[in-house]
């Protein structure tokens, strides 16, 4: 309902943050229970190295987070590069 009084541009920006966090929590989601249901299962693997694993995709993440506020916050600087 805000957005209803937003210029045409500000909606398009937010539809494309809605989606790719939409993305984000749907991959998360599949993640814990991939997660889980490999933990019941005999012979699962060690739990450091799943561990190790999920650190660097939260590595992961908050890299792809920073560029995506660098980009959002500094689109000039984006555009000379």
């Amino acid at each position: 309902m805000r957005r209803r009084d937003m210029n045409k541009t500000d909606k398009f920006r937010l539809e494309g943050e809605d989606i790719r966090e939409d993305k984000e929590f749907r991959q998360n989601v599949i993640e814990s229970l991939s997660r889980e249901i490999c933990r019941m299962l005999p012979g699962r693997p060690d739990a450091d190295m799943l561990k190790a694993q999920e650190r660097a995709r939260e590595a992961q993440l908050a890299r792809a987070r920073n560029q995506q506020n660098a980009q959002y916050f500094n689109p000039r600087d984006q555009q000379q590069q």
